[in-house]
């Protein structure tokens, strides 16, 4: 690694460099617990009056047939999919959570999803995605949690945004100069507002 390289391609160069045959085999299976999951809450929750209207707006208003609006069979865009996947996701509020990077599985398993299906990528890629964007994810959410919760920012939005762009970054096959825009992207867009809470 060039240590003259900024954070963030660091950490792009660092996840557009791990391999599959590298991840351990707990990493693996935990990933693919993540993804089931992720998957069968969505389903849990297609047919709720929220997901409807998640899953007829992406339809209607993001139109495409790059990816698949679980439940439904329906095809939207990627945006469009991947948008009302989260949705579904996190209904029922049972999605996938870890103590240092909260309920990201919301953000990471929808994007990398349909990317994924768009672009064609094997399971081994989507699992190789979620393992980094889970590893940054907790390292970072470990760095700024108790920052952000002091200034009221809930750490799923600005670092399950983040995550989300490197997971899909990867199942897209971004270089590391893409990925680095990706993840600066992500960065200063993510909002992460906890007001709700109060």
């Amino acid at each position: 690694m060039d240590h003259g390289m900024t954070l963030v391609q660091q950490i792009a160069d660092y996840s557009a460099k791990l391999r599959y045959e590298e991840i351990s085999s707990e990493a693996v299976n935990r990933a693919k617990e993540i993804l089931f999951d992720s998957i069968g809450t969505a389903l849990g929750a297609y047919r709720n009056p929220l997901a409807l209207k998640a899953s007829r707006y992406a339809v209607e208003q993001m139109p495409g047939h790059q990816a698949t609006v679980m439940g439904s069979g329906l095809h939207s865009s990627v945006e469009g999919a991947a948008f009302a996947n989260a949705t579904m996701i996190k209904i029922l509020g049972m999605d996938e959570s870890h103590r240092s990077a909260s309920h990201i599985a919301a953000q990471v398993v929808p994007a990398a999803l349909a990317v994924g299906e768009d672009t064609g990528a094997s399971g081994q890629e989507l699992i190789r995605a979620m393992v980094a964007a889970y590893d940054l994810a907790v390292r970072l959410g470990r760095t700024v949690r108790k920052a952000q919760r002091k200034r009221g920012l809930d750490v799923k939005g600005t670092v399950g945004s983040i995550a989300a762009a490197l997971a899909a970054g990867l199942v897209a096959g971004l270089d590391v100069g893409q990925l680095s825009h990706a993840i600066s992207l992500a960065a200063d867009m993510s909002s992460g507002t906890e007001q709700y809470v109060y």
